[in-house]
């Protein structure tokens, strides 16, 4: 059968689109494409959290490990200054507070007392009595004096003993050994004389 129109001449053949096909189609694909994109996001997410399930657990442990070795670092550092102050302290305790002037000062009385009993002893020795040997020693706030004297004559001898016996510092006076001699006379002694004296300031 021949197609017509109104004025009798055929009409020519033309291909027919089906629109609503095409259109179905494209939808078809843009959902396809649409699911495999969710179901990518979808994989991503659920690796993040299996990744956040395995990392999480992993990084509590490596803080509670560091949060605790930095709780031991401080503690041996605050024990560490706890000793150090303590140790100041018993220093600080021990140490005597020193005063160099007092202490110059004591020492320059001291020199002068010794100065002065030993003056003393020598002014107590008369004319008539020599030494033939000296020996004068200062230990612990004490003057020791012992001489090898020799006298012209025995009573020499008493005079200068009873004279360097004298002084309130004086501890011990003693003459030993009383022997004649020739050496300052016919009527000569020698004799041994040991004095013991406290030095004070």
């Amino acid at each position: 059968m021949v197609d017509a129109n109104l004025t009798g001449l055929g009409s020519a053949k033309t291909r027919s689109i089906n629109v609503e096909v095409n259109l179905l189609n494209e939808w078809s694909a843009s959902r396809a494409s649409m699911q495999v994109e969710i179901q990518r996001q979808i994989l991503v997410l659920v690796g993040v959290c299996l990744s956040g399930f395995v990392i999480l657990p992993l990084l509590n442990v490596w803080r509670g490990n560091t949060v605790e070795r930095s709780d031991a670092v401080v503690r041996e550092k605050s024990n560490e200054l706890a000793k150090k102050e303590a140790l100041a302290k018993i220093v600080a305790e021990v140490t005597p507070s020193i005063d160099f002037a007092e202490m110059r000062e004591n020492c320059n009385k001291f020199r002068n007392s010794l100065f002065r009993e030993t003056h003393k002893f020598l002014e107590a020795t008369p004319e008539t009595v020599r030494f033939d040997s000296l020996k004068i020693e200062a230990s612990g706030g004490y003057l020791n004096f012992k001489v090898v004297a020799n006298a012209r004559t025995a009573a020499d001898g008493r005079r200068f003993v009873d004279a360097a016996r004298r002084g309130r510092n004086v501890l011990a006076s003693n003459q030993t050994a009383v022997r004649q001699s020739q050496v300052m006379g016919a009527d000569g002694v020698v004799f041994d004389y040991s004095k013991k004296v406290k030095v004070t300031p």
